[in-house]
């Protein structure tokens, strides 16, 4: 650019989003697009094989997938842990669901069932900055009535966390 006013007025915000008249096309200022393309793809294979990694933690012997038999209402309600205080099981576009956003750090889980009606991927999304971790979760029935849930919510400890059913 020749003239001093596209010195003197360019911002970095036009040179990014081309009003400097480079073509829509161009994306030479990501650098090595291919590099890009791989990394954005390593990541993801490594997201599917973490899931699948825990499935297989879960349930060591399932081939395949097992279907939601047992009726999500049966899971629903209230639990306690004395640390964690209360969280509210629920449905939610057909899966059981946490809504855990009033708390300090806040969050929201959604459950997938993984194996034997009780074993479930609970998927914690950060109330503020979104995401998808999974953890391990679990319910424990007492004949048909679900008694307890746990949650491996913390990654340093080696067991779960547990609630009781209040309801």
């Amino acid at each position: 650019m020749s003239e001093k006013s596209y010195t003197d007025d360019v911002t970095v915000e036009d040179i990014l989003s081309h009003r400097t008249g480079l073509p829509s096309h161009d994306l030479s200022y990501l650098g090595d697009w291919g590099a890009v393309k791989r990394r954005a793809s390593e990541k993801y294979e490594r997201e599917a094989v973490k899931g699948d990694g825990l499935r297989k933690k879960l349930c060591p012997d399932m081939s395949g997938r097992q279907t939601q038999e047992v009726p999500l209402s049966t899971y629903t309600g209230q639990y306690w842990n004395e640390g964690y205080h209360g969280m509210r099981v629920e449905t939610k576009d057909d899966c059981l669901f946490i809504d855990a956003s009033d708390r300090s750090m806040g969050f929201t889980l959604e459950f997938e069932h993984v194996c034997d009606q009780r074993k479930y991927i609970a998927h914690m999304s950060d109330y503020l900055e979104g995401g998808d971790q999974e953890h391990a979760a679990e319910f424990k029935f007492e004949g048909e009535l679900v008694i307890e849930m746990g949650i491996k919510l913390e990654d340093g400890l080696d067991h779960m966390i547990w609630f009781k059913k209040m309801n």
